[in-house]
């Protein structure tokens, strides 16, 4: 295997391992509070679509992107609506989360199936450091988002385990009835953590369809949102062992297939080649 090649997987695993992460940080914060969220995978749909959509009809990719984050916390909503305030069956509320999602980001995203977006997230390309060889590629010269999923996994680490917020989410996840006992309110916690991993998971959703696919296409998702769910839950509550998880090979190989799905090439018309 040439360097090339080399070095153009270690970046696509990078850039995979972002996309799981972002999204599996997301689900570790709603675990945290005692909350299962098994509609990453409909939330991350829905952040793609209306992430592409709304960058496609502003030609500004982090408006896209925040309007990606805020589409997630709204669907989260839905299930800290019925699982956390109405009590329902919290496995039962993400499947059809992950179901309703899947189906309606297919149905908004009709007319966008295909459209090249011209405001997409390009490489940012450290000056000085992106031309080191092996390292500047893999390290130096990501999209913006890559750094951004860095900053916001330390911001999460430091929430959760350096404030009184963080002990607070913490502490309901492990025993609702002794926080409620200590005046904190189970309900707002744990509406709010979900809440928070809706966005993560929108976000996620909006960096695959406007850097990795650079496009829409129904069934982009592709169960990477059920990756994420699998890496959260092996890794324990712990980071490192997070983004371990967002690096397993099973996920860059799909990077590496996602790249091409949308671009795929039509079938020649026959009328045309005669």
């Amino acid at each position: 295997m040439s360097e090339a090649a080399v070095v153009g997987l270690l970046v696509a695993t990078v850039q995979f391992a972002t996309l799981v992460y972002l999204a599996g940080l997301g689900e570790l914060i709603a675990e945290r509070s005692g909350v299962l969220n098994l509609g990453v995978e409909g939330m991350m749909a829905m952040g793609a679509v209306s992430g592409f959509m709304m960058a496609l009809a502003t030609g500004r990719p982090w408006i896209g992107f925040a309007f990606a984050a805020l589409v997630g916390m709204a669907v989260a909503g839905v299930h800290a609506l019925v699982s956390v305030v109405m009590g329902a069956g919290q496995v039962v509320s993400g499947l059809a989360i992950t179901i309703g999602g899947l189906g309606f980001a297919a149905f908004i995203g009709q007319d966008a199936v295909r459209e090249r977006a011209d405001a997409v997230f390009t490489d940012l390309g450290i000056a000085g450091l992106a031309d080191i060889r092996w390292v500047g590629p893999i390290l130096f010269n990501q999209p913006p988002v890559v750094y951004l999923a860095g900053l916001l996994g330390v911001a999460a680490w430091f929430v959760l385990n350096r404030t009184r917020l963080g002990l607070a989410l913490r502490a309901v996840g492990e025993s609702a009835s002794t926080t409620d006992s200590v005046g904190h309110s189970v309900t707002l916690l744990r509406s709010g953590a979900v809440l928070v991993g809706g966005a993560f998971a929108g976000a996620a959703g909006a960096f695959l369809s406007l850097y990795m696919a650079a496009g829409w296409t129904e069934g982009l998702i592709a169960g990477r949102g059920w990756i994420a769910v699998a890496r959260r839950c092996r890794a324990t509550h712990q980071h490192v062992a997070a983004v371990r998880g967002a690096t397993h090979q099973r996920p860059v190989r799909q990077h590496v297939q996602v790249r091409f799905e949308p671009r795929a090439v039509q079938p020649r018309d026959p009328e045309r080649s005669e």
